[in-house]
C-alpha cells in the first residue's frame, strides 16, 4: 500500500502565519489515497472542500472551515485536525454595545413617580377644562326661535330689511309648526289665518318688486303680530 503523504500550503491573507481563521483557504497536497475516497471523507467532515486538482504526484485539496474550534476529516488513515479561529475580536463581537451599558436598563429614573404624578394630574384637569368649555359653549351657542326672530327684527336695515323680516318670519314658523314656509310652502297651520298668509306672501311679492313706497314699518308691525299669535299658540301647548 502507498504511504499517504500530505503537504499543507495556506493561501490566505496570512499566508506566513501559522494560525487559520475562519473561511481561510488551506492547500493541502496528497498522495495515495483515490479521488472518490477523498470526496467521501469530506461528506462526513465540518471542512468544506473547496477544490480537488490533480497533479503528477497525487492530488492538491482547496479546504476550508467555517467553524470555530478544532475541525477533522480522516483521509485514508490519517486524521487531519485543523484549529480555526475567529478573525473577530471581543469588541467586533459585540454587535451592540450599547446594550451592555446597564444604565440603559434601568426602567424609571428617580424623578420618575414625580413627573408621572404631576403628568396625570395636569391631563385630568385639561380634560376637565375642555369638558366645562365644551359645555358652555353648547348653552351660549344654544338661541331659541323666538330670540332669533327677535334679534332679527332688532338688526333691520334699511337695505334688506324685507329680506331679512321675510326669512326670520319664516324659519320660526317652521321651527314651531314642523311646517315648509321657508321652502316656499305657504299652508294654514296652527293659528294661522288665511291674512296671516296673505301678509307673509305679499311680503314676499314687495322684497322682489320695483315698489318705492316705504312699507317697512307696516310689514313689521303685521309680522310682529304673527310672531306673537304663533308664540303664544306654541307656548301654550
Amino acid at each position: 500500500m502507498k504511504k499517504l503523504i500530505f503537504t499543507f500550503i495556506f493561501i490566505s491573507s496570512i499566508i506566513f502565519a501559522k494560525d487559520i481563521y475562519v473561511g481561510d483557504t488551506v492547500k493541502l497536497q496528497v498522495s495515495g489515497i483515490p479521488e472518490e475516497k477523498i470526496v467521501e471523507s469530506f461528506k462526513n467532515s465540518n471542512l468544506e472542500l473547496e477544490k480537488i486538482e490533480k497533479d503528477r504526484d497525487g492530488y492538491v485539496l482547496s479546504i476550508r472551515g467555517f467553524e470555530v474550534g478544532k475541525s477533522t476529516v480522516t483521509l485514508g488513515d490519517k486524521r487531519i485536525v485543523l484549529e480555526i479561529k475567529s478573525s473577530l475580536d471581543e469588541k467586533d463581537k459585540e454587535i451592540y454595545p450599547h446594550l451592555s451599558d446597564n444604565s440603559d436598563t434601568q426602567l424609571y429614573s428617580g424623578r420618575f413617580p414625580y413627573t408621572f404624578v404631576l403628568a396625570i394630574i395636569s391631563g385630568i384637569l385639561s380634560t376637565l377644562y375642555l369638558l366645562k368649555n365644551f359645555k358652555f359653549r353648547r348653552k351660549e351657542s344654544y338661541i331659541s326661535p323666538e330670540a332669533k326672530f327677535e334679534n332679527v327684527v332688532a338688526n333691520l336695515n334699511d337695505d334688506s330689511w324685507d329680506f331679512d323680516l321675510s326669512m326670520g318670519i319664516r324659519e320660526y314658523i317652521d321651527s314651531k309648526y314642523q311646517s315648509h314656509f321657508t321652502n316656499g310652502i305657504y299652508s294654514i297651520v296652527g293659528m294661522l289665518t288665511p291674512e296671516d298668509i296673505d301678509t307673509i306672501y305679499n311680503l314676499d311679492n314687495y322684497k322682489f318688486s320695483n315698489n318705492n313706497e316705504d312699507l317697512k314699518e307696516r310689514f313689521v308691525e303685521q309680522i310682529l303680530e304673527i310672531f306673537n299669535k304663533v308664540r303664544r299658540d306654541t307656548t301654550d301647548v
